[in-house]
């Protein structure tokens, strides 16, 4: 399948906007992704590997902690 950048966002809502705009694929999270956008014929995407490093002193920061949670629940 020949492919090519077509856009490029740091933020979900440009990326979600660009896909209902009908300039190309996305690969999201399922509960990014909105009615519609659901794309068929696709080839499997490969498994991804995800790590999280905190700075030191952050072993009991509550923010930190929830985000660390939340990840792990997305994963």
């Amino acid at each position: 399948m020949d492919w090519r950048i077509a856009f490029e966002s740091t933020g979900l809502a440009g990326v979600q906007s660009a896909v209902r705009a009908g300039l190309g694929a996305a690969v999201l999270l399922p509960a990014q992704v909105e009615f519609g956008m659901a794309a068929r014929g696709l080839p499997e995407l490969p498994d991804v590997e995800l790590g999280m490093v905190r700075r030191p002193g952050s072993e009991v920061d509550p923010l930190v902690d929830a985000g660390e949670e939340l990840l792990k629940r997305l994963i």
